[in-house]
């Protein structure tokens, strides 16, 4: 199972949220989680730190310190750069070459330490640390974009039609999923209003987790390798009902086939997740540990083509045009009503969000 989270920069979700997601795709045991979105750019620079060119590097450090007073400016850094490769490149140093020569690689030597510890610093910060890992195994792919500064290798409207036609990942949200930009509502209301404008979307409990920030990888790792065979059921259940349902369309017409089919794959099943879920030591201890500590709903639910790319359309990740590119090309291939699945996150207390926090 692939689990897909895109988030750019005119979404408004914040950034601890995509770390929540992350961290949710981890324990479920997904094969892979792949997160698109422009805020893990220091993560992903720092996974790959010793392959940064002195180019790389200058503008990693005049983006971190440019506000920072008697920082040498980007031009002054570019210039010393110059002069660094043009002393590396001469053939016949003199002593003054070679003592200047020193100066300037131990100058970009100080800039490596400085970009490092900037990076170590905000990534402590925002408790992306313990995910890491997670790269190097290839559970976890940081995809960075950013098209308004550099070349993307797929764009988001590219992206969704390939996913939506190979029916290859399974799309993970937050909650905004139930509503688009109209509020953060509790369960209860986000399913009254589904159901008032019958806009077919269903979903029930996976299991419910704490805040994960206290923990470290190697526990992650633990959680992830003991929820992976407790899930097996889910993982195979979800991949049949994939097959099932690819050619019922998501409408009225068909809702209650639709839950009845739903609930033939999965009633069992959400209570073994559920238990397991209640059961972790681990979550146990933090529940325990930690007063007044955030409680995540992860949801298993199902939807519409069109109503998942119209969500895209409403949370600035895609234009009005290009959602009407995406169901016309995804239409030549299968049908916009669809039934597709996905996950999303309810926040169960604490929420720092109110409705219309997004008008």
């Amino acid at each position: 199972m692939n689990l897909l989270f895109i988030k750019t920069k005119g979404s408004d979700i914040p950034f601890y949220i995509e770390v929540v997601i992350a961290k949710a795709g981890i324990i479920l045991g997904a094969d892979k989680v792949s997160v698109v979105s422009y805020n893990f750019h220091k993560t992903i620079t720092r996974k790959n730190f010793e392959e940064l060119t002195l180019k790389e590097l200058i503008e990693e450090f005049s983006n971190i310190y440019k506000d920072s007073p008697g920082v040498a400016p980007k031009e002054t850094l570019i210039s010393l750069h110059k002069s660094l490769m043009f002393l590396r490149n001469k053939k016949a140093k003199t002593k003054e070459d070679l003592i200047n020569l020193g100066k300037h690689e131990n100058f970009f030597k100080n800039v490596k330490t400085d970009v490092k510890n900037a990076y170590d610093n905000v990534i402590g910060q925002d408790n992306v640390g313990p995910i890491e890992s997670f790269i190097d195994d290839g559970i976890l792919d940081l995809i960075h974009y950013d098209p308004e500064t550099q070349p993307v290798k797929e764009t988001v409207p590219d992206m969704l039609i390939r996913h939506f036609i190979a029916d290859d990942v399974v799309p993970i949200f937050d909650q905004s999923i139930m509503v688009g930009r109209e509020g953060w509502l509790s369960l209860y209301d986000v399913i009254k209003a589904t159901k008032e404008k019958q806009s077919m979307i269903g979903s029930f409990t996976v299991f419910d987790f704490p805040d994960l920030d206290s923990l470290s990888h190697q526990q992650l790792r633990i959680i992830r390798n003991e929820f992976k065979e407790k899930m097996q059921g889910l993982h195979e259940n979800l991949e049949e009902a994939k097959k099932d349902f690819k050619d019922v369309l998501c409408i009225m017409e068909n809702k209650v086939m639709i839950d009845q089919k739903v609930d033939d794959h999965f009633n069992k099943i959400t209570d073994i997740t559920y238990a397991a879920g209640n059961e972790n030591l681990y979550f146990q201890q933090i529940k325990n540990s930690v007063q007044d500590v955030q409680i995540y709903c992860l949801h298993l639910g199902y939807s519409r083509i069109r109503r998942i790319v119209e969500y895209y359309r409403n949370f600035n990740m895609i234009t009005a045009s290009e959602e009407a590119y995406i169901n016309s090309t995804i239409a030549r291939h299968r049908d916009v009503d669809s039934l597709v699945f996905l996950f999303f996150i309810e926040w169960k207390n604490n929420s720092p969000f109110i409705p219309n926090t997004f008008e």
